[in-house]
């Protein structure tokens, strides 16, 4: 389908024309505000209460006078704000914006690296693409040039221009995304300009319709309040103003399941039509399709969704199309076929708390509606968000000892803390980050002290969703406003009461240069501004779920427009470098290495039954953004309305995903089987368990928000109500037994000549453990050398005159359904591995390198019984089950990780030669 552009007057209002080269049109956003600066320097400022530019001197101040220009670029890296203006000789200029100076002071460093000699009439346009930022100007005589940034020059690279060609001088191609897809306008001829295609990598004809022709036009497009415009520049002309007729091409056909319904939507709405009739059909059958069988005509201006109930299988494919007619002739045909798998249905597990030791009642209204919670050295601790309607609207956090819920602890939350006025409101999600507890709400950040929950409260943080949440990474805080994720440095906000000169009387502001990055929220509804309602860091990446709490487009196609996405940021850039559309609102989100996972949140304020309501889960892929989709329903769930499956809370653990559902249901999902699911709609057969829930024979009827798992294999959850409500109960509760025993080999130490091993038992099986040992050989696929060992939960054995090599070794044990074994160590009699223990670093004695070691970390666990489990995660985001063994907290795998500490990567070190020589740090591939 084609590109449609529309006239918009209202987007150039207020710009005149000004001389040479006026009609150079450069629009960016900097700070939330919207700059315009054309081709003879003037600089306006968007007023969007008046809509209309003003002009705006400090951007047309510089340090040195850039004189006559010909195109700009205006673009971050970091937070820095630099511009690249052409010239109509060979050179461009550099400039960078001071806000301390306010005004633009020259900068060589952003154009190094660039040679252009021998051409003239410079246009330049920068550009991320999977988080590189590369640079392309047109010249005079109709050629491209293309550069990426290194970090710290520009470096000749023909890959983002792969494709593009012209047969006109004077090329200014502007480069632009309308949802991911990445397209360039430069000169059009008949309609045609490019589109990337991300699978081959190379630039594609596209047709645009709408644009004007005449002169040698410079075109502008950028992004505002939700819709893309266009801005078409000539000579010494005001620009001119477009709009992309985005719903013209994103009209969509799709398709969702339900208890062997098929349910087909169609829209076509449009704000400049582009079709006069709309054709559906569907079918089990793919032969005869398009024909009157099944078939709904729909006018341009319809937006309805139809059904069909197909007969009752375990599976079937359906086919479905599309046809588009203008003026009585076909336009374009989509079809769709996909493999349906009707709803694996479960029964339902009780669980009834009776153990007064195991759930406390939080009473109202000291702390009602709990929202976030978290489990952090040995304590459970919540965050109340209040009910909009209560009175007063109270905020408070409280804090209990995960292993005796007696020992107990709150504290409400006041701007002025001394005084108890002026009470906070509305806190989402509490997080750990250096050594604090942090809640936000509004314009307020608040630190709170976890030994006894005094706090202090940061006024300034930038204008936020109600109840926004908010992010780490361990060492940095992410804060969801309105239209940016800003990232905060945490280390200027930890100092002691005394240096911010806090005394508990009112907030006080935040201190300057907290803010040290920030990334766009992309918005997709044309009115309405979605927020972001939860979020995860992994080691190098942010995802956000972008969604809305908002009646008036809570479901995500309720206008025939995508409104809800997944975006993804580079932690280091705040750079957006990925985005995927998602059907529906989204509450929780939890990530495995591979995976990030969404559940659906719904409210029984808002219709249901419509697109998005009924879905069950989304696993998004972390690499690829590919999405997969489940759904987790039992024979308790068939007849109940979709808004008692959304779901609130999540937690990963060992494969699976712990899912807690509004009705107070625990859904246990296996992932094992991933990537059976659904690509279209969701599909069953990867619900484990479900699980529900009483208190003392009576059912728990406020839904569970959130699931967190201690040191001690107990999961803990509370209920959102008026009465909060934490209890917990044991994995195992929810978790399916192993019907073998778990197994684990541990090395103790190893020399040139002997190894000291150990093995524990974790978990007997299904009957008692009757004989220990170990079996090990210098042949991996050949265990061949026994050795018994004496029977007990702990067993340990020394290894003697051994000679050089490399040894595998594994620990066993019996019981009456046969042996098994645990898993394997690797180690080394040419290599000693010398830990220097309580201190930052690990030392390797005796190294050699042609055969390297592996590493097993372990951590002091005083107090801590033997057996207990537990997960570590590791700066790739690679998570390892623990177990305490004599009171060290030991991985149960060998670490993997491809980082250092301080999250840079351990080069690899590929060639023998290199690997020989090698001094520095390094990693490579066994043999």
């Amino acid at each position: 389908m084609a590109l449609s552009v529309i006239s918009n007057s209202a987007i150039v209002n207020g710009i005149a024309a000004s001389g040479t080269n006026a009609g150079r049109p450069c629009v960016f956003e900097y700070l939330s505000e919207l700059y315009y600066i054309e081709g003879s320097s003037l600089a306006y400022i968007w007023d969007s209460e008046n809509e209309i530019w003003n002009r705006n001197a400090p951007m047309e101040t510089y340090n040195i006078s850039p004189g006559l220009q010909t195109g700009s670029t205006v673009f971050l890296i970091g937070s820095d704000l630099y511009m690249i203006k052409g010239k109509s000789t060979s050179t461009l200029l550099g400039y960078k914006w001071s806000d301390e100076n306010q005004q633009w002071e020259q900068n060589s460093g952003i154009i190094s690296g660039i040679d252009l000699s021998g051409s003239s009439y410079l246009d330049p346009n920068a550009i991320f693409y999977n988080s590189e930022l590369y640079l392309i100007v047109g010249d005079e005589t109709g050629n491209y040039h293309a550069y990426k940034w290194t970090g710290a020059n520009w470096a000749t690279n023909t890959f983002i221009i792969n494709g593009l060609s012209s047969t006109k001088i004077y090329i200014r191609p502007a480069f632009f995304y309308i949802g991911t897809s990445l397209y360039c306008i430069s000169y059009p001829t008949s309609g045609n300009i490019h589109k990337w295609n991300a699978d081959l990598n190379i630039w594609e004809e596209f047709v645009i319709t709408g644009l004007p022709g005449g002169g040698s036009p410079c075109y502008h497009v950028f992004p505002y309040n939700g819709s893309i415009y266009l801005m078409w520049g000539i000579s010494n002309l005001a620009p001119y103003g477009y709009k992309f007729d985005v719903s013209a091409f994103e009209s969509f056909f799709h398709v969702r399941g339900e208890n062997n319904q098929l349910t087909l939507i169609a829209t076509t709405t449009s704000e400049t039509p582009v079709n006069d009739e709309v054709r559906c059909y569907y079918s089990t059958e793919e032969e005869g399709l398009i024909s009157s069988q099944n078939r709904v005509i729909l006018s341009t201006s319809d937006n309805i969704s139809f059904s069909t109930v197909f007969p009752k299988a375990d599976a079937i494919t359906f086919f479905a199309a599309v046809e588009y007619y203008k003026n009585g002739m076909l336009t374009q045909t989509l079809s769709i076929s996909d493999y349906y798998t009707k709803v694996d249905q479960k029964e339902i597990t009780l669980i009834n708390i009776t153990n007064p030791d195991n759930y406390v009642i939080l009473d109202n209204p000291l702390h009602d509606y709990n929202h976030g919670f978290i489990f952090h050295d040995g304590y459970l601790y919540g965050s109340a968000r209040n009910k909009k309607s209560a009175s007063p609207l109270e905020s408070s956090v409280f804090k209990i000892n995960a292993a005796d819920y007696s020992i107990l602890s709150q504290q409400k939350i006041f701007q002025n803390k001394n005084g108890e006025t002026l009470q906070l409101y509305g806190f989402d999600q509490i997080v750990e980050c250096l050594g604090f507890l942090w809640v936000s709400t509004g314009t307020y950040l608040v630190r709170i002290n976890p030994a006894d929950l005094d706090y202090m409260v940061f006024s300034g943080m930038p204008a936020l969703f109600f109840s926004a949440p908010i992010g780490t990474d361990g060492t940095h805080l992410y804060h969801a406003g309105e239209d940016y994720l800003y990232k905060l440095d945490t280390s200027l906000l930890v100092d002691s009461f005394a240096v911010y000169g806090y005394t508990g009387d009112s907030a006080i502001s935040l201190p300057a240069n907290t803010i040290i990055d920030q990334c766009s929220i992309i918005q997709y509804h044309p009115t309405n501004k979605a927020g972001v309602h939860s979020f995860v860091c992994d080691a190098s990446f942010i995802y956000i779920a972008v969604t809305s709490s908002a009646g008036a487009f809570y479901d995500g196609f309720a206008d025939g427009i995508y409104f809800f996405h997944m975006q993804k940021i580079d932690k280091n850039t705040m750079q957006t470098v990925g985005d995927v559309i998602i059907p529906k609102t989204t509450d929780d989100m939890v990530q495995s290495p591979e995976y990030v996972f969404l559940a659906p949140e719904n409210s029984a304020d808002y219709p249901v039954g419509s697109f998005g309501y009924d879905w069950g889960f989304l696993a998004i892929k972390k690499t690829t953004l590919e999405i997969r989709f489940l759904k987790a329903l039992h024979d308790g769930q068939a007849n109940v309305s979709p808004v008692y499956r959304s779901c609130y809370g999540a937690f990963y653990f060992n494969e699976k995903i712990v899912v807690q559902q509004t009705r107070g249901d625990t859904v246990v999902i296996d992932l094992s089987n991933i990537e059976e699911w659904g690509e279209f709609f969701p599909i069953g057969g990867a619900t484990e368990s479900i699980f529900d829930y009483q208190l003392n024979g009576a059912t728990i009827v406020d839904p569970c928000n959130e699931l967190v798992l201690d040191d001690n294999g107990f999961v803990h959850t509370n209920t959102w109500g008026d009465n909060t409500i934490v209890f917990k109960f044991t994995l195992d509760t929810i978790t399916a037994a192993e019907p073998e025993p778990i197994i684990q080999t541990t090395l103790i130490s190893s020399t040139d000549a002997e190894a000291t091993v150990q093995g524990y038992i974790i978990d007997s099986g299904q009957s008692a453990i009757t004989q220990v040992g170990f079996r090990y050989s210098t042949d991996p696929n050949n265990l061949n050398i026994n050795v018994p060992a004496t029977l007990g939960t702990t067993f340990t054995e020394t290894l003697n005159s051994l000679t050089a090599g490399v040894y595998y070794i594994q620990a066993w044990a019996t019981n009456t359904e046969g042996t098994f074994y645990g898993n394997t160590v690797v180690f080394s009699t040419y290599n000693v591995l010398t830990l220097a223990y309580n201190t930052d670093d690990a030392v390797l004695d005796y190294i050699n390198k042609l055969f390297g070691c592996s590493i097993r970390c372990v951590q002091d666990a005083p107090g801590v019984a033997d057996g207990t489990t537990g997960t570590a995660t590791d700066n790739d985001g690679n998570v390892y089950q623990t177990i305490v063994i004599n009171e060290k907290r030991w991985f149960c795998s060998n670490l993997k990780t491809k980082k250092f500490r301080n999250g840079e990567a351990i080069p690899e070190v590929i060639p023998a030669a290199s690997w020989a020589a090698l001094n520095s740090a390094g990693r490579c591939k066994y043999e």
